[in-house]
């Protein structure tokens, strides 16, 4: 006699088998297995005419009707990112999402938003590892039932996105499941692609239905011939990456020589109340310089500048309908903008010109003096970066101007002149020297020697009353010496700089340094170096600083300050950061004179003279040095 268990089992089966011959008859009127030789191919074409009858349960993501996606992004890294990501929330806002606009209330949310977008950095390894850490963080908070409710979460699955370099660098195999059995990431998107983020994030979302919809053992299934899928026939991963498409369903990681986001306003969060007194305007991408270290020209591309139209454009609407008050231009190489569709008008009408006076730039008009490219740009009759910057301190007076990421070789002199010339562009100036001896340099591929460098500093104080610099600095690049190290500490002892950015050296994949130099300077000995250049840095900062007592500086009012309420915060136009007490005088956007009694640092502290505007303070100050 058969038990009951045995007699449930061959039901089941028996159901199995009826439902397997139902489905079999019901595909048969439309094609046939057997002229499909792939598994693959059979799936697809399975998939293909379930789609049309396919019904949604509760286990899926699509909103109710007219309701709409929320999407939470997160950036880590440049100031560059910080502002693509506002031409990301942008375009999502478009296409009709609702952007979670911080990290407070997205946590406070009974349910996960439905697109979780992290913009990432991908220049040192620890960046990356940090990025992943908090992918994994996501992973887990909207898949845990303790995290929402069950309810709420089988309804909102959120989908995952890594943005920017990090996704460029590493591609698809973000979307694979990683070390610790977590995929990481539902859709990828490099820096140029982020008007497809619609498309991307749609087929994630359809993905994840057609996985919602199918039993365990197809799952099983699926999982086992992507598997195969993915592999080579002979094993090669970078040979599967090299060939790997850079534009899928769910990933588009292609670099463009063309896009500059030009006619996209990018959208900055919150009340204009609120807004920072600072905006970004992006005028220029990528980088050509191809230092042994970087990465960035594998991440972000050629470099290509935005038309100076659009740019002011953008700068006017900050400054007169958001109410910023100072404007930083963004680049990767910010300083060597150049808007070629001024050549293209220029030289047009010199060649219908009788005369025909026009002339060819060399490399010392373009170039500092003493420096050197892997690339010579043709500027001739070009609106170049001190035509810009020109125009964009001539909105208002009342606006301050700075401009980061530049490259020293971009610092001619007619540009050096122009932030003389003209009293709101910044007079701190960003040259990063990342080593102070030129073997390193040379092998740096940086393009100038230690001479070279120091003979544009000196210029640079020369023609720039109360000129004050800020750097960047690497401990520990493949080969540096002791001797190498004591060139960069007194590099930093001669120049003093207000602020420095110091790293010890991660070599990255793709960069010259990885095909052609040996990463052979210890860890600790890495460590080592980077405390005694961040310490010789702050000595000099200090002594320096001293020289600030007693000065008058024009400060611009950022708002109260976090450890006294009583008292206001803002920055000088050397990039100090001013604590003084404000009598409720001086409010958020506007401008004090201030003289200052005690130096660190990083912060002056000082007494309120009085308030003012930019152009008052100028003009009171016409013919001397901006701070008597």
């Amino acid at each position: 006699m058969l038990s009951s268990s045995c007699i449930r089992r061959g039901q089941r089966r028996a159901l199995g088998l009826s439902r397997c011959l139902l489905r079999n008859a019901s595909l048969s009127s439309s094609f046939s297995f057997a002229s499909y030789s792939t598994r693959r191919e059979r799936r697809q074409l399975f998939k293909e005419e379930q789609k049309p009858e396919q019904q949604h349960d509760d286990d899926t993501f699509f909103p109710e009707k007219n309701e709409r996606r929320t999407a939470y992004i997160e950036t880590y890294g440049c100031q560059m990112n910080a502002a693509d990501s506002e031409v990301i929330a942008a375009v999502l806002t478009s296409h009709g999402y609702e952007i979670i606009e911080s990290k407070e209330k997205m946590i406070s949310m009974t349910s996960p938003p439905e697109v979780i977008l992290v913009n990432t950095c991908a220049i040192r390894d620890k960046a990356e590892e940090r990025v992943k850490t908090r992918l994994r963080q996501f992973r887990s908070d909207t898949t845990k039932k303790s995290s929402f409710s069950t309810q709420q979460k089988k309804k909102k699955k959120a989908v995952i996105g890594v943005l920017g370099c990090m996704g460029e660098r590493i591609k698809g195999d973000l979307l694979k499941k990683d070390s610790k059995g977590v995929r990481l990431a539902d859709i990828v998107a490099g820096p140029d692609s982020y008007r497809d983020l619609p498309r991307l994030i749609e087929n994630a979302i359809s993905n994840n239905n057609s996985n919602n919809s199918i039993g365990k053992k197809e799952k099983k299934k699926k999982k086992e011939d992507d598997d195969n899928e993915e592999k080579n026939d002979d094993g090669n991963e970078s040979s599967r990456k090299r060939f790997e498409p850079k534009i899928t369903e769910t990933m588009n990681v292609e670099l463009s020589t063309t896009e500059t986001y030009s006619e996209i306003f990018p959208m900055r969060r919150g009340r204009v109340e609120d807004m920072s007194t600072s905006a970004f305007v992006t005028i220029q991408r990528g980088c050509d310089n191809m230092c042994a270290f970087c990465i960035v020209p594998f991440t972000r591309g050629r470099e290509r500048s935005r038309d100076s139209a659009s740019i002011l454009e953008e700068a006017k609407k900050r400054f007169y309908e958001e109410n910023a008050r100072e404007i930083v231009l963004l680049g990767q190489n910010v300083n060597s903008y150049s808007d070629k569709s001024h050549a293209a008008a220029a030289e047009e009408e010199s060649s219908s010109s009788s005369s025909n006076t026009a002339t060819t730039t060399t490399s010392n008009e373009v170039y500092a003096e003493g420096f050197k490219s892997v690339y010579m740009p043709s500027r001739n009759h070009e609106y170049d970066f001190a035509k810009l910057l020109k125009d964009v301190c001539a909105i208002s007076p009342e606006l301050r101007v700075r401009f980061t990421s530049p490259h020293p070789k971009d610092f001619p002199d007619n540009l050096l002149q122009t932030i003389s010339d003209t009293p709101n562009a910044s007079k701190l100036l960003h040259m990063p020297a990342q080593s102070g001896s030129t073997s390193a340099l040379e092998r740096m591929n940086r393009g100038y020697s230690r001479e070279a460098y120091m003979n544009l500093i000196d210029k640079a104080k020369a023609i720039i009353p109360d000129v004050a610099f800020s750097s960047d600095f690497i401990s520990g690049f493949c080969g540096e010496t002791e001797e190498e190290h004591k060139d960069t500490i007194s590099l930093l002892k001669r120049v003093q700089y207000e602020q420095a950015f110091t790293f010890a050296y991660s070599l990255r994949e793709k960069t010259a340094a990885s095909k052609k130099l040996t990463d052979d300077v210890p860890e600790e000995v890495k460590q080592r170096r980077l405390a005694e250049v961040i310490e010789t840095f702050r000595e000099a900062a200090k002594e320096k600083a001293k020289g600030e007592i007693g000065k008058t500086h024009l400060v611009l009012v950022e708002g109260t300050s976090k450890r006294d309420d009583a008292k206001a915060t803002g920055r000088a136009d050397n990039g100090k950061r001013v604590v003084f007490m404000n009598n409720d005088e001086s409010k958020k956007g506007e401008y004090a004179e201030v003289r200052i009694r005690e130096a660190g640092m990083n912060t002056l502290i000082g007494d309120f003279v009085k308030k003012t505007t930019a152009k008052a303070f100028y003009d009171a100050n016409a013919g001397k040095a901006w701070y008597a």
